[in-house]
């Protein structure tokens, strides 16, 4: 080793060394009571009472679709493999008791199906016939 790079090696484990505090003059840390949880289960069962609802304008299906996937179930790519000119017939509040039931009443009567995958992506498609 160089007396150079021995010199540096000394003066680094000198500052490592200042820098440290002895064991015995450390302070204890108090520890943190924070009591026992408060749960309010009344206001978990009333967002579960009351269900979705969305508003589907009269115009085509497949942006106002996209649109409720992204913004109410944080989908990030939608592929659409069913026609494009598919037309929702007139302004409607649409309301399910979940969004897997709000997308199967908005879906069911143009023969279309949605699938979620755990990445963040969908798939609207027709629905398979059963064999």
């Amino acid at each position: 080793m160089t007396l150079q790079k021995l010199c540096l090696y000394q003066a680094l484990v000198v500052t490592l060394t200042v820098g440290i505090i002895p064991l015995s003059s450390a302070q204890d840390c108090l520890s943190l009571d924070l009591g026992p949880a408060q749960v309010e289960p009344s206001l978990h069962w009333q967002s579960q009472n009351r269900g979705v609802s969305a508003m589907v304008r009269a115009g085509l299906l497949e942006p106002q679709v996209i649109r409720l996937l992204k913004q109410h179930l944080a989908i990030k790519v939608v592929d659409w493999q069913a026609s494009h000119h598919h037309q929702w017939p007139t302004d409607y509040l649409l309301e399910a008791d979940s969004w897997q039931a709000f997308f199967t009443r908005l879906l069911k009567p143009f023969g279309l199906q949605l699938v979620l995958y755990a990445n963040q992506g969908a798939v609207v498609r027709y629905q398979e016939s059963p064999l």
